[in-house]
Protein backbone atom coordinates (compact mmCIF):
# COMPACT_ATOMS: atom_id res chain seq x y z
CA UNK A 1 0.00 0.00 0.00
CA UNK A 2 1.95 2.96 -1.34
CA UNK A 3 0.05 5.32 1.44
CA UNK A 4 1.04 3.37 4.36
CA UNK A 5 4.59 3.10 2.90
CA UNK A 6 5.05 7.21 2.75
CA UNK A 7 3.72 7.28 6.41
CA UNK A 8 6.08 5.12 7.70
CA UNK A 9 8.61 6.41 5.62
CA UNK A 10 7.79 10.49 6.46
CA UNK A 11 6.89 10.27 10.11
CA UNK A 12 8.57 8.73 13.36
CA UNK A 13 6.97 6.70 15.59
CA UNK A 14 3.67 5.78 13.65
CA UNK A 15 1.78 2.84 14.16
CA UNK A 16 -0.32 1.97 11.34
CA UNK A 17 -3.10 -0.30 11.36
CA UNK A 18 -4.29 -2.08 8.04
CA UNK A 19 -7.80 -3.39 7.40
CA UNK A 20 -9.12 -4.86 4.08
CA UNK A 21 -12.78 -3.47 4.01
CA UNK A 22 -15.41 -1.11 6.05
CA UNK A 23 -17.12 -3.76 7.98
CA UNK A 24 -13.98 -5.17 9.57
CA UNK A 25 -12.48 -1.41 10.16
CA UNK A 26 -15.95 -0.36 12.24
CA UNK A 27 -15.29 -3.66 14.27
CA UNK A 28 -12.08 -2.83 15.02
CA UNK A 29 -12.95 0.95 15.48
CA UNK A 30 -15.87 -0.21 17.94
CA UNK A 31 -14.34 -2.75 19.71
CA UNK A 32 -10.71 -1.41 20.20
CA UNK A 33 -8.81 -4.70 21.51
CA UNK A 34 -5.02 -4.29 21.85
CA UNK A 35 -4.55 -0.71 20.50
CA UNK A 36 -4.50 2.88 21.62
CA UNK A 37 -7.67 4.91 20.86
CA UNK A 38 -6.56 6.07 16.65
CA UNK A 39 -5.77 9.57 16.26
CA UNK A 40 -6.80 9.40 12.53
CA UNK A 41 -8.47 6.86 10.14
CA UNK A 42 -7.58 7.11 6.33
CA UNK A 43 -10.22 5.62 4.27
CA UNK A 44 -10.49 4.29 1.10
CA UNK A 45 -13.57 4.89 -0.72
CA UNK A 46 -13.77 1.88 -2.90
CA UNK A 47 -13.38 -0.64 -0.19
CA UNK A 48 -14.83 -4.55 -0.28
CA UNK A 49 -17.79 -5.37 1.06
CA UNK A 50 -18.79 -1.57 2.33
CA UNK A 51 -17.79 1.20 0.59
CA UNK A 52 -16.44 4.16 2.38
CA UNK A 53 -19.56 6.20 1.81
CA UNK A 54 -21.57 3.28 4.10
CA UNK A 55 -19.24 3.18 6.51
CA UNK A 56 -18.60 6.48 7.65
CA UNK A 57 -22.04 6.69 9.15
CA UNK A 58 -21.64 4.03 11.00
CA UNK A 59 -18.62 5.46 12.44
CA UNK A 60 -20.21 8.76 13.14
CA UNK A 61 -23.19 6.95 14.75
CA UNK A 62 -20.93 5.42 17.37
CA UNK A 63 -19.94 7.43 20.11
CA UNK A 64 -16.93 5.80 20.29
CA UNK A 65 -15.68 6.64 16.77
CA UNK A 66 -17.39 10.60 16.61
CA UNK A 67 -13.85 12.14 17.84
CA UNK A 68 -11.57 10.34 15.25
CA UNK A 69 -11.01 12.65 12.31
CA UNK A 70 -11.03 10.53 8.88
CA UNK A 71 -9.81 11.22 5.48
CA UNK A 72 -11.20 9.15 2.68
CA UNK A 73 -9.31 8.72 -0.72
CA UNK A 74 -10.16 7.78 -4.34
CA UNK A 75 -9.02 8.25 -7.61
CA UNK A 76 -12.60 9.89 -8.48
CA UNK A 77 -13.45 13.50 -7.88
CA UNK A 78 -16.85 13.92 -8.69
CA UNK A 79 -18.71 17.14 -7.34
CA UNK A 80 -21.52 14.50 -6.47
CA UNK A 81 -19.28 12.16 -5.10
CA UNK A 82 -17.82 14.50 -2.82
CA UNK A 83 -20.19 16.23 -1.53
CA UNK A 84 -21.90 12.95 -0.66
CA UNK A 85 -18.76 11.89 1.09
CA UNK A 86 -18.71 15.56 3.09
CA UNK A 87 -22.57 14.72 4.17
CA UNK A 88 -21.77 11.83 5.41
CA UNK A 89 -19.52 13.56 7.71
CA UNK A 90 -15.77 12.97 6.13
CA UNK A 91 -13.28 15.48 7.48
CA UNK A 92 -11.10 16.06 3.83
CA UNK A 93 -11.19 14.05 0.44
CA UNK A 94 -8.30 13.35 -0.92
CA UNK A 95 -7.66 12.26 -4.65
CA UNK A 96 -4.95 9.33 -4.95
CA UNK A 97 -1.62 10.57 -5.60
CA UNK A 98 0.25 9.49 -8.77
CA UNK A 99 3.68 10.07 -7.84
CA UNK A 100 6.23 9.10 -4.48
CA UNK A 101 6.68 12.87 -4.46
CA UNK A 102 3.18 13.16 -4.13
CA UNK A 103 2.63 10.19 -1.92
CA UNK A 104 5.19 11.64 0.24
CA UNK A 105 3.74 15.14 0.10
CA UNK A 106 0.46 13.81 1.59
CA UNK A 107 2.40 12.11 4.41
CA UNK A 108 3.66 15.03 5.51
CA UNK A 109 0.21 16.86 5.42
CA UNK A 110 -1.48 14.07 7.29
CA UNK A 111 1.85 14.45 9.82
CA UNK A 112 1.36 18.08 10.43
CA UNK A 113 -2.46 18.89 10.14
CA UNK A 114 -3.60 16.04 11.96
CA UNK A 115 -0.84 14.69 14.00
CA UNK A 116 0.34 17.91 15.02
CA UNK A 117 4.08 17.56 14.22
CA UNK A 118 5.85 20.95 13.92
CA UNK A 119 8.10 21.00 10.56
CA UNK A 120 7.95 22.49 6.74
CA UNK A 121 6.47 20.69 4.31
CA UNK A 122 7.99 20.39 1.05
CA UNK A 123 7.40 23.53 -1.67
CA UNK A 124 3.54 22.44 -3.02
CA UNK A 125 2.86 20.75 -5.99
CA UNK A 126 0.92 23.37 -7.50
CA UNK A 127 0.52 26.28 -6.64
CA UNK A 128 -3.12 27.69 -6.39
CA UNK A 129 -4.77 31.03 -7.61
CA UNK A 130 -5.42 32.80 -4.81
CA UNK A 131 -6.53 35.73 -5.98
CA UNK A 132 -10.51 36.78 -4.79
CA UNK A 133 -9.80 34.51 -1.96
CA UNK A 134 -10.36 35.22 1.37
CA UNK A 135 -10.08 33.26 5.14
CA UNK A 136 -12.03 34.09 8.32
CA UNK A 137 -10.43 33.99 11.33
CA UNK A 138 -12.27 34.20 14.71
CA UNK A 139 -9.96 35.59 17.36
CA UNK A 140 -10.46 37.59 20.49
CA UNK A 141 -7.30 38.32 21.14
CA UNK A 142 -5.83 41.63 19.53
CA UNK A 143 -1.84 40.17 20.03
CA UNK A 144 -2.30 36.85 18.59
CA UNK A 145 -4.49 38.75 15.88
CA UNK A 146 -1.39 40.62 15.36
CA UNK A 147 0.32 37.28 14.30
CA UNK A 148 -2.15 35.96 12.49
CA UNK A 149 -2.20 39.33 9.92
CA UNK A 150 1.45 38.89 9.72
CA UNK A 151 1.41 34.77 8.82
CA UNK A 152 -1.10 35.34 6.81
CA UNK A 153 0.88 38.40 4.80
CA UNK A 154 3.89 36.30 4.38
CA UNK A 155 2.60 32.89 3.36
CA UNK A 156 -0.75 33.81 1.48
CA UNK A 157 -0.25 37.66 0.71
CA UNK A 158 -3.19 38.32 -1.74
CA UNK A 159 -5.81 36.51 0.65
CA UNK A 160 -8.19 38.81 2.08
CA UNK A 161 -8.58 38.65 6.18
CA UNK A 162 -12.30 38.85 7.52
CA UNK A 163 -11.31 39.60 11.33
CA UNK A 164 -13.70 38.98 13.88
CA UNK A 165 -13.76 39.31 17.49
CA UNK A 166 -17.05 39.59 18.83
CA UNK A 167 -19.92 36.63 19.02
CA UNK A 168 -22.46 38.85 18.26
CA UNK A 169 -19.86 39.84 15.17
CA UNK A 170 -19.36 35.82 14.55
CA UNK A 171 -22.89 35.03 14.26
CA UNK A 172 -24.31 37.93 12.16
CA UNK A 173 -21.63 37.14 9.52
CA UNK A 174 -22.29 33.73 9.28
CA UNK A 175 -26.01 33.94 9.38
CA UNK A 176 -26.66 37.16 7.35
CA UNK A 177 -23.84 38.34 5.61
CA UNK A 178 -22.41 35.18 4.30
CA UNK A 179 -25.20 34.21 2.63
CA UNK A 180 -25.02 37.65 0.33
CA UNK A 181 -21.37 36.72 -0.21
CA UNK A 182 -20.91 36.38 -3.49
CA UNK A 183 -16.91 34.74 -3.27
CA UNK A 184 -17.40 32.92 -0.38
CA UNK A 185 -14.55 32.53 1.95
CA UNK A 186 -12.17 29.75 1.18
CA UNK A 187 -11.55 28.61 5.04
CA UNK A 188 -12.50 29.42 8.47
CA UNK A 189 -10.32 29.48 11.77
CA UNK A 190 -11.99 29.20 15.16
CA UNK A 191 -10.16 30.32 18.18
CA UNK A 192 -11.32 27.53 20.64
CA UNK A 193 -11.01 29.73 23.41
CA UNK A 194 -13.16 32.29 22.25
CA UNK A 195 -12.96 33.42 25.23
CA UNK A 196 -13.73 30.13 26.94
CA UNK A 197 -13.65 26.74 25.93
CA UNK A 198 -17.69 25.97 26.66
CA UNK A 199 -18.28 29.14 24.30
CA UNK A 200 -15.53 28.27 21.41
CA UNK A 201 -17.08 24.83 21.45
CA UNK A 202 -20.69 26.44 21.05
CA UNK A 203 -19.97 28.79 18.54
CA UNK A 204 -18.29 25.83 16.56
CA UNK A 205 -21.91 24.20 16.38
CA UNK A 206 -23.16 27.66 15.49
CA UNK A 207 -20.98 28.09 12.54
CA UNK A 208 -21.29 24.46 11.25
CA UNK A 209 -24.84 24.23 11.73
CA UNK A 210 -24.78 27.78 9.58
CA UNK A 211 -22.60 26.27 6.35
CA UNK A 212 -24.75 23.03 6.81
CA UNK A 213 -28.19 24.96 6.21
CA UNK A 214 -26.53 27.19 3.31
CA UNK A 215 -24.84 23.93 2.00
CA UNK A 216 -21.76 25.37 1.99
CA UNK A 217 -19.10 21.64 2.79
CA UNK A 218 -16.70 23.91 0.25
CA UNK A 219 -15.66 26.08 3.12
CA UNK A 220 -13.19 24.00 5.70
CA UNK A 221 -13.86 24.97 9.79
CA UNK A 222 -10.67 24.56 11.34
CA UNK A 223 -10.19 24.70 15.13
CA UNK A 224 -6.62 26.99 16.34
CA UNK A 225 -5.85 26.95 19.95
CA UNK A 226 -2.41 26.71 21.89
CA UNK A 227 -3.61 23.66 23.42
CA UNK A 228 -2.73 20.61 22.73
CA UNK A 229 -4.55 18.67 25.13
CA UNK A 230 -6.79 15.68 23.25
CA UNK A 231 -9.54 16.33 25.08
CA UNK A 232 -9.78 19.59 23.50
CA UNK A 233 -8.65 18.10 19.85
CA UNK A 234 -11.25 15.42 20.41
CA UNK A 235 -14.07 17.35 21.39
CA UNK A 236 -13.30 20.37 18.21
CA UNK A 237 -13.70 16.43 16.20
CA UNK A 238 -17.00 15.59 17.80
CA UNK A 239 -18.43 19.45 16.90
CA UNK A 240 -17.29 18.70 13.28
CA UNK A 241 -14.28 20.69 12.82
CA UNK A 242 -12.49 19.75 9.87
CA UNK A 243 -9.25 20.21 11.27
CA UNK A 244 -7.39 21.37 14.85
CA UNK A 245 -4.26 23.53 14.23
CA UNK A 246 -2.34 24.18 17.31
CA UNK A 247 -0.75 28.27 17.38
CA UNK A 248 2.77 28.39 17.25
CA UNK A 249 4.80 30.02 19.99
CA UNK A 250 7.05 31.85 17.72
CA UNK A 251 6.76 34.22 15.02
CA UNK A 252 8.37 31.63 12.84
CA UNK A 253 5.89 28.73 14.31
CA UNK A 254 3.13 30.72 13.34
CA UNK A 255 4.29 31.36 9.66
CA UNK A 256 5.37 27.70 9.31
CA UNK A 257 1.79 26.98 10.35
CA UNK A 258 -0.19 28.94 7.85
CA UNK A 259 1.93 27.15 5.38
CA UNK A 260 1.23 23.80 6.21
CA UNK A 261 -2.18 25.42 6.71
CA UNK A 262 -1.91 26.56 2.91
CA UNK A 263 -0.49 23.33 1.63
CA UNK A 264 -3.20 20.81 2.91
CA UNK A 265 -6.44 23.16 2.69
CA UNK A 266 -5.75 24.56 -0.79
CA UNK A 267 -3.39 21.79 -2.64
CA UNK A 268 -4.19 18.89 -1.14
CA UNK A 269 -7.89 18.32 -0.07
CA UNK A 270 -10.76 19.10 -2.54
CA UNK A 271 -14.12 19.76 -1.69
CA UNK A 272 -17.41 20.20 -4.05
CA UNK A 273 -17.37 23.31 -5.86
CA UNK A 274 -14.16 23.76 -5.59
CA UNK A 275 -12.21 21.50 -7.55
CA UNK A 276 -10.51 23.66 -9.25
CA UNK A 277 -7.14 23.87 -7.64
CA UNK A 278 -4.97 23.28 -10.86
CA UNK A 279 -6.17 26.87 -12.62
Amino acid sequence: MLIRDAIERVISDVHVIEVSDGEKLVQLITSRKNFDDPVLILMDMNMPRMNGLETIPLLKADVRAQHIPVLMMSTTSTDALVTRAYEAGINAYIVKPVTELEYTHLAQSIDVCFLHAYHGMTEPIAKPNLRDTSIVVIEDDLDNMVFVRSAIQQTMPEVEVIELGLEEQVLHFFRHELPTMQQKPHLVLLDLYFPTRNKGIELLTNIREALISQRLLAIPLIVFSYSDDPKDIQESYINKANGYMIKGSSKSKWESEFQNLHNFWWNTVWFPEKNDKQG
